[in-house]
């Protein structure tokens, strides 16, 4: 908005200075009419052509100005229309970064409804157990607290904290429903083990299963592997009802056999009842005051299973209620706090919009208003201009002679100019046809020293390469002489191999007889070896004999002559003593 209006007082200054130029051409105008008789009036209406071609550039230029203006307009116009358009989708929805801000919100909500959705999960499985044990119920009340304070103490520091507060926050959530969640299947392991010893109490079982007692509704902040654990753990408890209601079988068949083995111990016992029958005859009040106190102990013994039944039920139906309130003043505070952004982003941006484009409004119709005046000051400009055209077409002719006259000199000047450079042209063509001469020879020059270099080089290495010819020929001549000598010594060597074979054949028949005759002889070798061997064998175990009665004869001589040293050694230390 600011640079339209600068545009717009740059565009009031051009015309300013446009009408201007124009009274001055008008003026040049008028002065070169009143001269154009005489001679010296053509420097008058030179400058007055000047100054409307000057004039028309101007116009020209002004009208681009006046262009640019109304399209920069068009575009506040369409700027102005996006801010409407953005001010209404600002009502409907916050923006993409204030989401981005409030998501940390959600995940919190979602993390403590998981908590408060696996503690009522936890009540309800502790209820059966409640009517058995009070102190698993009231240890379990009191998790139920501190769960409770724990959840407001993390919704209060959500309040009070920034964006930085909010990741600890979470990892405290993940880490207390982590916590939760192991001491659910803690309790459904226990639970497990007890079922594998236990047969259970089948009264509770039937009065307060946890299949009966299921969410009569779903958390929708819980996240969904919450609801999916607490949803797939009472198949664990049909499980364990199906294995208690078969342990409880297997135990009233046991009892019925226990039954049918002791007829004869009850047969046997029917002599002293009927003694115990009689004595209740002869005093027949007593008996019927013992029944009816029998039988009030028992009502009153119903009545307080019934109340602590009661009693359980109100307390996990608190404790139900407990945790449904906590979820409800967190959805109210998510709720109340949305609404209050909402309504300030709707105030803010209010207030930030309706003044812009009111202001944005007033300054487009000036604008429009100033453009109407522009666009009939172009208009003038333009009749202007026309009538300075025809003014000057007179003038145009005159000029168009002194053209003409022009035109002819500067044909024969051009003519002239042409045979001069023409010759400059020839002069310096013959200047290079020189240098390149004297260039050439130099070339050739150094060309043929160079080649007579390399002639000598080349004669050299001639005499070079004969002479390493006739050194080969020798070399050819010796080795030609030692092949000869090779190929006599070959022949010589195979007719001596022939004269071999025949030996080697002579000589492999006598090997064969020598070795019969050897095979022969070793066998008698052998035999006299064994004699030998077992002759000597014997000579050895009787050596040894006489050696291991020298060992013994050895070892009883050093022990004497140590039992004799130690005697020497008393008497020795006695007369020291002594």
């Amino acid at each position: 908005m600011e640079s339209s209006q600068a545009q717009v007082n740059d565009l009031h200054k051009k015309f300013e200075e446009l009408n201007e130029e124009v009274s001055v051409a008008l003026r040049v105008q008028q002065d070169a009419v009143a001269s154009a008789s005489t001679f010296g009036g053509r420097s008058n209406l030179a400058a007055a052509r000047k100054d409307a071609v000057r004039l028309a550039k101007k116009t020209g230029d002004w009208r681009g100005d006046v262009t640019a203006l109304a399209k920069h307009i068009d575009l506040q116009l369409q700027n102005s229309r996006a801010l409407r358009s953005h001010y209404a989708q600002s009502l409907i929805s916050t923006s993409a970064q204030k989401q981005q801000e409030e998501a940390e919100g959600p995940r919190l909500r979602c993390l403590r409804s998981d908590l408060r959705l696996l503690q009522d999960f936890r009540v309800r499985y502790f209820r059966q157990s409640g009517e058995k044990d009070p102190a698993l119920l009231s240890a379990i009340e009191e998790e139920t607290k501190q769960l409770k304070a724990f959840i407001d103490k993390n919704v209060k520091k959500e309040k009070m904290g920034g964006k930085q507060e909010q990741s600890p926050l979470a990892l405290e959530l993940f880490e207390m429903r982590r916590e939760i969640t192991s001491r659910i299947s803690e309790d459904l392991l226990k639970e497990k083990k007890q079922l594998d010893v236990e047969v259970g109490n089948p009264e509770a079982l039937a009065n307060d299963s946890l299949g009966n007692n299921g969410p009569t509704e779903k958390d929708a902040l819980a996240s969904w592997d919450t609801q999916l654990y607490i949803s797939f753990s009472p198949v664990h408890f049909a499980v364990g009802d199906g294995a208690l209601e078969e342990l409880q079988k297997e135990k009233r068949e046991r009892l019925a056999a226990k039954s049918r083995n002791s007829v004869v111990s009850i047969a046997g016992a029917e002599g002293f009842s009927a003694l115990v029958t009689e004595s209740r005859a002869v005093s027949p009040t007593r008996p019927n005051s013992e029944a009816k106190s029998d039988i009030t102990v028992e009502d009153v013994h119903f009545a307080m299973q019934k109340l602590k039944r009661e009693v359980v039920e109100l307390k996990s139906t608190n404790l139900k209620l407990l945790l449904t309130n906590s979820q409800l003043e967190d959805d109210l505070a998510h709720l109340q706090a949305k609404f209050e952004e909402e309504k300030r982003a709707h105030l803010n941006g209010k207030k930030w919009f309706v003044p812009k484009m009111q202001k944005l409004e007033d300054l487009i119709l000036s604008t429009a208003k100033a453009f109407e005046e522009v666009k009939l000051s172009v208009e003038l400009m333009t009749n202007m201009y026309k009538h300075l055209t025809s003014t000057l077409a007179t003038q145009q002719e005159g000029e168009d002679e002194l053209k003409r006259e022009r035109d002819q000199v500067s044909l024969l000047l051009s003519s002239e100019i042409k045979k001069i450079a023409a010759l400059t042209k020839e002069n310096e063509r013959k200047d290079r046809l020189v240098t390149l001469a004297m260039a050439a020879r130099y070339e050739m020059v150094q060309h043929a020293n160079r080649q007579e270099k390399l002639a000598k080089e080349a004669c050299e290495q001639r005499n070079q390469l004969e002479s390493r010819a006739h050194q080969a020929e020798a070399e050819l001549a010796t080795h030609m002489q030692q092949l000869q000598d090779t190929i006599e010594r070959f022949e010589a060597t195979n007719s001596m191999l022939s004269n071999a074979k025949i030996s080697i054949v002579q000589l492999q028949g006598e090997v064969r007889a020598t070795t019969e005759a050897a095979a022969t002889k070793e066998s008698e070798l052998l035999a006299a070896f064994e004699k030998q061997q077992a002759a000597l064998q014997q000579k050895l175990d009787k050596t040894k004999h006489e050696l291991m009665e020298s060992m013994s004869e050895m070892l009883n001589l050093d022990s004497r002559l140590r039992r004799t040293q130690e005697k020497l050694a008393k008497q020795a230390a006695g007369a020291t003593s002594g």
